[in-house]
């Protein structure tokens, strides 16, 4: 708290950020394809979350389907 920054535990010296490294970047490129293709889950899932549905009544059902 002293150095005002993110230092090792291991070895004691300051972290440097690294967010352009290949690394990172083939996280972000693999993130960015997963949310591509969940899309069009994410989307029916917002779909439906107005919808109500009727209450399960058994003895009801089966009064009117024999």
């Amino acid at each position: 708290m002293v150095r005002q920054c993110f230092v090792c535990e291991v070895c004691d010296t300051e972290l440097e950020d690294n967010t352009n490294s290949a690394k990172v970047q083939g996280s972000k490129d693999r993130m960015r394809r997963f949310n591509a293709q969940m899309k069009w889950i994410r989307d029916a899932i917002r779909a439906t979350e107005g919808i109500v549905l009727p209450g399960c009544v058994p003895p009801v059902w089966l009064s009117i389907y024999p």
